[in-house]
């Protein structure tokens, strides 16, 4: 089936899940990196099955992943969202060895895991990587587009907040603003209403009561005295 129509995802599939059954699981992976290779519907799935299939799940899914930068961080998703923190860590090393852009958010999941870890300095090298690598901006304090501020990532100088005067679209995550709504809160990342700078973050509450919204945050890293 599989020769009849090579790219036939379906047929792949069927074909790497007959091999892992019969437990031949080095003849399956040639299907499933093929499968990685012409869709992401599959991503999550072959990293599930593999990762219970397979005794060693680590080196086989590190020959199944092809060169996609966008599937490495899925993978890296995959083992944070099913607590395999070291091989995340191990993922996460080699994302960082390639200089490939991508969207910094699809990292934060890591990065919150460091912090929930009790690791803030792993977490604050991921911030710092993803600020040397140019994706995300590193001048948050000026208007936007201007040139980058020679110091620390993405703060003005003496600033511990980074994006504190909303100048840039907040990540919602990392060392960043984070916003949580509610059914009855709506928010505007982009309100032109602003205290310096042109930006600002408007927060409108559509019940008239008052009710406790701890929906708003951002984390900052500080060293101790």
């Amino acid at each position: 089936a599989v020769a009849l129509r090579p790219h036939g995802v379906d047929a792949l599939w069927t074909a790497g899940n007959y091999f892992l059954r019969t437990r031949q699981i080095q003849r399956s992976l040639p299907y499933f990196r093929q499968l990685l290779e012409l869709t992401p519907a599959y991503n999550w799935q072959t990293f599930a099955i593999l990762w219970r299939a397979s005794e060693n799940a680590e080196a086989d899914l590190n020959r199944v992943l092809p060169a996609s930068v966008q599937v490495w961080l899925e993978y890296l998703q995959f083992l944070v969202a099913n607590n395999h923190p070291e091989a995340a860590s191990r993922q996460w090393e080699k994302i960082f060895a390639r200089k490939d852009t991508y969207d910094p958010r699809m990292v934060f999941s890591y990065f919150d895991l460091l912090l929930s870890q009790g690791q803030p300095d792993a977490a604050r090298a991921v911030w710092q990587h993803l600020h040397d690598a140019g994706l995300i901006p590193p001048r948050p304090d000026g208007a936007r587009g201007q040139a980058p501020s020679p110091s620390a990532p993405g703060q003005a100088a003496g600033n511990l907040l980074y994006n504190g005067d909303f100048e840039e679209t907040p990540l919602l995550g990392g060392f960043d603003w984070r916003v949580v709504l509610s059914p009855d809160v709506t928010a505007d990342l982009e309100s032109p209403v602003a205290h310096t700078g042109t930006f600002s973050l408007k927060v409108e509450f559509t019940k008239k009561e008052n009710f406790h919204f701890a929906g708003v945050a951002h984390l900052a890293p500080v060293e101790p005295l």
